[in-house]
């Protein structure tokens, strides 16, 4: 049989990392490694990168970021991503197209799949573009409807969880659609980087560490995450809250207001804004706490939820939109009411049950093992993606 080649698209990719580029990464590095695909990856250069770039056996190609106005911009990558289609990749064995997210690239996918008599795959993320955003209500509706047109013209959709197909199926009439879920790396974040002198200095003298890594920005609703600790402390719980992740760009306002309310509630001694944390740090913060908190309004996913459940740590979120896919109630975690309140309530009862923790934090390793991990992230794509080169 020969070599699967696989052209792809992605708005952003290294070496700017969030959660949906981190599984574009692992999964293509794996599809080479494992599987001996080829992949050629088209994306935006947002950071004045390299305009070609071999990484782990992918084949980067980066676009110029020409115009701001997003209207412009979008045109231009149209006709960016077919010169460099037509001068790169024509008559090259290229069969399919595999683009993340489906709004971006939406003309060229239809002149991919109806003009050049190709696949199209389409993997999705979150409401279509990856914006900022909690509903799809917040969208525009042009956009919904493109991505509509798009979900309808793809050979193959592949989404990370029930909340996103939910999405899917009410802008298209596409009925089969595969729920991968995402993974994260089992052997780099695991309970073993905990050690006594770690937790001890994690701790800072309090009884409990709660963690969260999280954008600053007001999608991630850190206001709430404040308020439970408030709630916690006035009901007699010593706990720390560290909270990892950058002010996102435009949001320094949005970040005084959270400096401001830890002021009022008498909280700077039990709440620390630790800014980028590097994954080294990381694995050892998440091993050491006793707890993951989320109170985002809406995840795709939550890839950091899943870093915690790999080093031990069970995770109490909100309902996010997808945490019922892998959240266990009284298992490797919970998910809570949308309130602090009803969060405090749940973490307070955990944390004072030692046993029901220890099992809880043997469950979370377990959950990982099992299922939410990279290499079975890749094995079920490559298995979806595979019957589509033999179809």
């Amino acid at each position: 049989m020969s070599k699967r080649k696989i052209l792809a698209f992605t708005p952003i990719f290294y070496p700017h990392m969030g959660g949906a580029e981190r599984t574009v990464y692992e999964l293509y590095t794996r599809l080479v490694r494992i599987y001996g695909y080829e992949i050629h990856l088209v994306t935006i250069n947002t950071e004045n990168a390299p305009s070609y770039e071999l990484i782990e056996g992918i084949h980067v190609y980066r676009i110029s970021k020409l115009y701001k106005n997003k209207f412009i911009k979008i045109i231009c990558l149209q006709f960016s991503f077919l010169w460099l289609y037509i001068k790169n990749f024509f008559n090259k064995g290229f069969k399919v197209l595999h683009v993340h997210y489906a709004f971006h690239l939406s003309p060229i996918v239809f002149v991919y799949k109806y003009i050049f008599r190709k696949k199209v795959i389409v993997s999705e993320y979150h409401f279509g573009t990856g914006a900022d955003i909690s509903t799809q209500e917040e969208n525009p509706s042009y956009i919904n409807n493109i991505c509509g047109f798009v979900y309808n013209a793809a050979d193959c959709i592949l989404t990370i969880s029930q909340d996103n197909k939910r999405f899917i199926t009410s802008v298209s009439h596409k009925k089969n659609i595969h729920v991968i879920k995402q993974g994260t790396d089992h052997v780099f974040f695991a309970p073993e980087h905990c050690s006594r002198e770690n937790k001890n200095r994690l701790r800072q003298n309090k009884s409990f560490v709660l963690v969260t890594t999280s954008r600053i920005s007001p999608r991630k609703n850190i206001e709430d995450m404040i308020s439970v600790v408030d709630i916690l402390k006035k009901n007699g719980l010593d706990v720390l809250l560290l909270i990892n992740g950058k002010v996102d760009k435009g949001n320094d306002e949005y970040f005084v207001l959270l400096q401001e309310k830890l002021k009022e509630c008498n909280l700077e001694g039990s709440v620390v804004f630790n800014g980028f944390v590097s994954d080294e740090s990381l694995r050892e913060i998440y091993a050491c706490a006793d707890l993951f908190v989320l109170t985002s309004k809406y995840e795709g996913f939550g890839i950091a939820n899943v870093e915690a459940l790999a080093s031990g740590t069970p995770v109490v979120t909100y309902d996010t939109g997808a945490a019922k896919d892998f959240i266990s109630d009284g298992q490797n975690g919970y998910v809570t009411q949308n309130t602090p309140q009803d969060m405090a309530k749940i973490i307070q009862k955990v944390l004072e049950n030692k046993e029901k923790l220890e099992y809880m934090s043997l469950q979370a390793r377990y959950s990982v093992e099992k299922e939410l991990n990279w290499d079975t992230y890749a094995k079920n794509n490559h298995d979806i993606i595979d019957k589509l080169f033999k179809s």
